[in-house]
């Protein structure tokens, strides 16, 4: 794709060429995955193209990452460019546009298992939400407040068990949030509360009552940072496929939560 394409009228027509085979783009016009990725994240940066047509871009990389993140580092450049944009978008950014900024990195991330490749990049973009959820109440960021909260429940759904240890910060979010997102906060709640539920009954050792109690109640840790076993692999995450969960994955994570909280002295 040629980056001056996306200035012209013509940018939804090579948006939907693309779209309708994208091996055959490719081969027509010679070009190679890494300089037609470059192409739409220079395209992204622009300020010359409005929104809507971004969104369209967004799209690409959230449907055809297989063809176009071959490589660790293309993956890494997609969402360190992706992040900056977010960082950087002005008040007349929608709401809607930054939000699919985050649904469009979410995707790639939990896509392509980036927890297991690239742990750092993971965290410092699940940090980046726990941001933006912690605004409770905040009147023009709710639309994003929301998609934040869409994005974490997607990723408990996909790492069962991620986000045990903040089960008490999302249950007084989902009580103080006032909007009519509350249903978005409740909703992640309930998704995190549910694999604590599994990974408690499933424990190799005894649950005390009290345990579900001190989680919900007692804060062993801040919202922030994100903070994961020193060895992912050693407590099994892997991504599940969408809209599911094992037992195991949740039994595996939830032992190492549940040992890190043994730790303080409610248990």
């Amino acid at each position: 794709m040629d980056f001056a394409l996306l200035q012209s009228e013509n940018w939804f027509r090579e948006i939907v060429n693309f779209r309708s085979n994208p091996a055959a783009y490719f081969s027509n016009r010679k070009l190679v995955d890494e300089s037609f990725l470059h192409d739409v994240l220079q395209a992204l940066c622009t300020d010359t193209i409005q929104d809507a047509a971004k969104i369209h871009l967004l799209g690409l990389l959230q449907e055809y990452g297989s063809y176009l993140f071959q490589t660790a580092s293309s993956i890494e450049q997609t969402v360190a460019s992706l992040q900056d944009m977010f960082s950087q978008s002005t008040a007349s950014s929608t709401p809607f546009y930054r939000g699919h900024i985050l649904t469009t990195i979410t995707t790639v991330l939990v896509s392509f298992d980036q927890l297991n490749e690239q742990p750092q990049l993971f965290k410092n973009f699940i940090d980046l939400l726990l941001d933006v959820v912690s605004k409770v109440n905040v009147g023009d960021n709710r639309l994003l407040r929301g998609t934040a909260c869409q994005c974490l429940q997607e990723v408990e759904v996909m790492y069962p068990g991620i986000l045990l240890r903040k089960l008490e910060h999302f249950y007084q979010m989902s009580q103080l949030e006032n909007t009519n997102f509350c249903q978005n906060y409740i909703s992640l709640f309930v998704t995190i509360l549910k694999n604590t539920l599994i990974a408690l009954t499933y424990s190799t050792e005894s649950v005390a009552p009290q345990r579900l109690t001190a989680l919900l109640c007692n804060r062993t840790e801040p919202l922030k940072p994100l903070n994961l076993p020193p060895d992912t692999t050693k407590v099994n995450y892997k991504a599940q496929q969408p809209r599911s969960m094992t037992e195991k994955t949740i039994t595996k994570v939830g032992e190492w939560s549940i040992a890190q909280q043994k730790k303080t002295s409610f248990f």
